[in-house]
């Protein structure tokens, strides 16, 4: 059973700035991974500057992602137990990790609150060689399979299926589409009756014929003009075998000192 577990973190208990950072994982139980979530929590810590730290856990289950299984773990904290000198710049100063899962699966996600010194010059990523070694301890769990961590991704197996015809009252002909009740399907580059490229939940009609749900008919209704795809979205969760940080990037938004959020220049 593949469990989301979300990673909560707070920039200063004046400021109220808060973040999360998802991961999945296929550990076979929430007591396995509890140890293994605890570890990884401390590494991405160890990657943030000293008035950041972890706030709470929650671990949910697939499908039902907002089911919170564990509820939220809060602890005490010390924003400023961090051993890194500088100070972090959330939202605007974060690393881009890219994960990887065989065959050709890969997910981008944002490791944020880490020091702003890390990026200099509008964005240039200059670590130093310990936090080299802090990113390389990050990627080698994620990376190792008795972790169990996992990708979340749309099956590349799943074909996408020619949609011949859409009508104005949202029924959809797909030549044995093969869909069942309450099937996610999301349609894509129909043209004309562009309301209908979206992800919708289906009722199958026939064999070749789908009602999209909650379908509101369009006034006034365009035509149809052809084209268009239907793939039916089907998740999976392949272990992830490799990660590496791609970038970092950094904004200055001129924010006044202590303020979460900035003043953004206008063009003229």
């Amino acid at each position: 059973m593949p469990i989301r577990v979300s990673y909560f973190f707070q920039q200063r208990p004046n400021l109220l700035a808060g973040w999360s950072t998802n991961f999945w994982s296929n550990a076979s139980s929430f007591t396995a991974l509890d140890v293994i979530a605890t570890s990884l929590e401390s590494s991405i810590e160890r990657l943030q500057g000293f008035e950041c730290a972890g706030v709470a856990r929650r671990y949910s289950s697939y499908p039902f992602s907002r089911s919170v299984q564990v509820e939220f773990r809060g602890r005490a904290t010390n924003f400023f137990a961090q051993d890194l000198t500088g100070e972090a710049d959330f939202p605007t100063t974060a690393l881009l990790l890219r994960v990887y899962a065989i065959p050709d699966y890969s997910a981008s996600l944002w490791i944020r609150g880490i020091n702003e010194t890390l990026a200099t010059m509008g964005g240039v990523y200059t670590p130093s060689s310990e936090y080299v070694k802090r990113i390389n301890e990050l990627t080698a769990k994620l990376a190792n399979p008795a972790n169990q961590w996992a990708i979340r991704a749309l099956d590349k197996a799943v074909p996408a299926r020619v949609v011949v015809n859409l009508t104005s009252a949202g029924v959809a002909t797909v030549p044995g589409h093969g869909y069942g009740a309450d099937d996610r399907v999301r349609i894509s580059r129909a043209r004309g009756l562009t309301q209908a490229n979206r992800i919708w939940r289906v009722t199958p009609l026939d064999s070749d014929n789908f009602q999209l749900q909650g379908w509101q008919i369009p006034v006034p209704a365009p035509i149809y003009l052809g084209g268009g795809m239907a793939r039916k979205q089907v998740y999976i969760f392949p272990q992830i075998t490799a990660a590496k940080v791609l970038r970092t990037t950094r904004h200055n938004v001129g924010r006044p000192f202590g303020l979460f959020t900035g003043r953004h220049q206008r063009r003229a």
